[in-house]
C-alpha cells in the first residue's frame, strides 16, 4: 500500500508509511459515518429524544451545512496548515461533539453542537480525500474508500436498531467516539502536507462553465440520494416493517453498493460515461417508483438494493468526469461544498413538503433530483465522448 501511496511523486518533505493509506481510508469513513447511518439516527431522534420528524429533517439537513462549511475551510488550510494538525483538531472535535450530545435534548442546543460536529467531520473527509486524490492509483484507491463506507454501513445499520433497544440513539454516538479514538491513534502515520506545498494558491483562474454544469449536477444528485435516504426507515416504519426488517434490509442493500462500488473499478471507461450515468437514472427511478407506495419486505429490499447499487455505481464516474473537464483541480477542490449543500438541501425541502402530504413527496423529490443530475450531466459526458473521437 505505501507503494500505491507514494510512486510517481515529486519528492518533498510529504511523507507516508505503510500504513498511510488505511489510516486515509478510515478517516474517510469516519468523516462520511454520520451520513452512512442517518437512518437510524433520525429514527432515534423522534423516539429517544421525542423530535418531531420535521424537526429530524432539519437536524439532518444542519448536520450536512456542517459539512458544507468544512470544505470552504479546506480552502485556507490545504496549503498552510500542517495536516497531521488539522487531523487533530478535527478528530477532537468529533470526539467533543458526540460526547456532548449523549447528554443533550434541548432542540436548538442539541442543532448547534451537531452542525460543530459536522464541521469537524467534513473537515476529516475532505483531508482525507484530498490526501488520497494525490496517490498513484486514486480510482482504485477511493473504490476502497467506498467499499470501506459501506461494510461500516452494513455492519452498523444491521447491529444498531439491537443496540438502539438497549441503549437508545447514544450507542451510535459512542461507537463514532470509539471509531474516532482509534483512528485518532493514527494521525502520526498520514502526510503532513500537500505534494504541491509551494504551488500558487492565489492562482484566480476560473473554472469551466461544464465544470460547473458537473457541479450543480453532482448537488442535485446527493440532494436527491439525502432525500430519500434521510426518511427511508420512516418509509419502512410507515410500510409496517418491524424495526428489525428495516435494519436487515438496509444492511442487505449494502451487498448491492459493494457491487456498485466495484464495477467502476473493473470495468473504467469501456462503455463511457453516458451509458453508466443514464444506467444510474433509470436504476433510481426504478426504485423511487416502488417504495412510492406502502411496501412488502422482499419489495422494499428490492427497492433499496437498487437504490444503494445505483448510488455508489455512478459517484466514480462523475468524479472522474469533473476531473477530465477541469485539469487544474479547482472544480475537484470545492466539489464538496456541492456535494455536503446537496446532502443539506436535500433533507430540508423533504422535511418542508412531508407535512401531511406522505412519503410519496419524498420520492418524488429524489426522482426530480435524478433527472436534474442527468441533465446536467450529459452535455458534459457528451463533449468529453466527442473530443475523444477526434483523438
Amino acid at each position: 500500500m505505501s507503494n500505491s501511496l507514494s510512486a510517481s511523486k515529486p519528492a518533498t518533505s510529504h511523507t507516508t508509511t505503510r500504513f498511510s493509506l488505511p489510516v486515509l481510508i478510515a478517516m474517510g469513513v469516519l468523516g462520511d459515518s454520520i451520513i452512512l447511518i442517518i437512518p437510524m439516527l433520525v429514527s432515534g431522534w423522534i423516539v429517544d429524544r421525542g423530535f418531531s420528524e420535521q424537526q429530524a429533517g432539519f437536524l439532518s439537513s444542519i448536520e450536512m451545512c456542517g459539512l458544507a462549511a468544512a470544505s470552504v475551510a479546506g480552502l485556507y488550510w490545504l496549503h498552510r496548515i500542517n495536516w497531521r494538525k488539522v487531523a487533530a483538531l478535527a478528530l477532537l472535535g468529533i470526539i467533543a461533539g458526540n460526547v456532548i450530545t449523549l447528554f443533550i435534548n434541548d432542540y436548538l442546543l442539541f442543532a448547534s453542537v451537531r452542525s460543530l460536529t459536522g464541521f469537524c467531520s467534513g473537515t476529516l473527509t475532505a483531508l482525507a480525500w484530498v490526501a488520497i486524490a494525490q496517490t498513484a492509483q486514486p480510482e482504485r484507491n477511493f473504490g476502497f474508500v467506498i467499499t470501506a463506507e459501506v461494510l461500516f454501513a452494513a455492519i452498523a445499520l444491521w447491529s444498531l436498531p439491537y443496540l438502539m433497544q438497549q441503549w437508545g440513539v447514544n450507542s451510535a454516538y459512542l461507537l463514532l467516539i470509539f471509531f474516532a479514538t482509534v483512528v485518532f491513534t493514527g494521525i502520526s502515520q498520514i502526510p503532513s502536507d500537500h505534494y504541491h506545498a509551494d504551488s500558487d494558491t492565489t492562482n484566480t483562474s476560473h473554472i469551466p462553465w461544464r465544470a460547473l454544469l458537473v457541479l450543480l449536477g453532482l448537488s442535485c444528485f446527493f440532494g436527491a440520494q439525502s432525500a430519500v435516504w434521510t426518511y427511508v426507515e420512516r418509509i419502512g416504519d410507515y410500510s409496517g416493517l418491524s424495526a428489525d426488517s428495516i435494519g436487515q434490509s438496509l444492511s442487505l442493500s449494502n451487498a448491492a453498493a459493494i457491487t456498485g462500488a466495484f464495477i467502476p473499478v473493473l470495468m473504467g471507461l469501456r462503455f463511457g460515461r453516458l451509458i453508466p450515468i443514464g444506467i444510474n437514472l433509470l436504476a433510481q427511478l426504478a426504485a423511487l417508483s416502488i417504495i412510492m407506495s406502502k411496501v412488502d419486505y422482499l419489495s422494499y429490499v428490492i427497492a433499496l438494493s437498487l437504490f444503494n447499487f445505483s448510488w455508489n455505481f455512478i459517484i466514480p464516474y462523475i468524479l472522474g468526469l469533473l476531473a477530465d473537464i477541469d485539469s487544474s483541480g479547482k472544480a475537484m477542490v470545492v466539489s464538496g461544498i456541492f456535494v455536503w449543500g446537496g446532502f443539506a438541501t436535500g433533507p430540508a425541502i423533504a422535511a418542508w413538503l412531508l407535512n401531511g402530504n406522505g412519503y410519496a413527496v419524498v420520492c418524488a423529490i429524489g426522482a426530480i433530483g435524478c433527472i436534474a443530475s442527468f441533465i446536467l450531466l450529459t452535455p458534459a459526458a457528451y463533449k468529453l465522448k466527442q473530443l475523444a473521437r477526434q483523438k
